[in-house]
């Protein structure tokens, strides 16, 4: 009956840490994945992503810039990146050199301990802008990345711990290098 009793509570305790692992939405982060033709990300459900914008017309075969990409949580039109909160990731390629940013520039600035997901070992900073909480991450290795955060905004909040921000950085997979 003892050893009954152990085993039982093995298994209780085994499915209640498979419970809290999986960030309590039930299972894996569902959504779509979005290939910019340089790097393919997952955009979850209730999310929406925003092609970058061109500036220099480099690309006016593809009319936006594919080294980068704009999701917004609760987002439905580009409008709403103004009030939504939201990640933009750009890639630097081999023959860009990505500067650091500096957290002296930002107010409020404090460093984030720097974590592995997916293929990428991020490091950063959060701070504070206006009303609203910012964070920027960035990876050199393999590739060069960066990734700007509004973290706090008048249409929501996320954070670096939610489930579906970390299933975003997890599922960054570079095409081009």
């Amino acid at each position: 009956m003892k050893k009954l009793a152990v085993i039982l509570m093995s298994l209780l305790l085994v499915f209640s840490l498979a419970a809290c692992g999986d960030g309590g939405n039930g299972g894996a982060v569902k959504g779509e994945t979005v290939d910019t033709t340089v790097f393919s990300v997952l955009v979850p459900d209730g999310w929406k992503s925003f092609n970058a914008v061109d500036v220099f017309d480099e690309y006016t075969d593809l009319g936006y810039d594919p080294n980068g990409l704009n999701i917004y949580k609760g987002a439905e039109s580009d409008w709403d990146m103004f009030t939504c909160p939201g990640l933009n990731i750009s890639y630097f390629g081999p023959d860009t050199t990505m500067l650091a940013p500096d957290k002296a520039w930002y107010e409020g600035a404090v460093d984030i301990e720097s974590f592995t997901t997916g293929d990428y070992t991020w490091q950063g900073f959060t701070y504070d802008y206006d009303s609203y909480k910012m964070g920027v991450l960035w990876t050199d290795s393999p590739v060069q990345l960066t990734v700007n955060l509004t973290m706090g905004s008048t249409d929501g909040s996320i954070s670096l711990d939610d489930a579906d921000v970390q299933a975003i950085l997890g599922s960054i997979a570079v095409d081009a290098q």
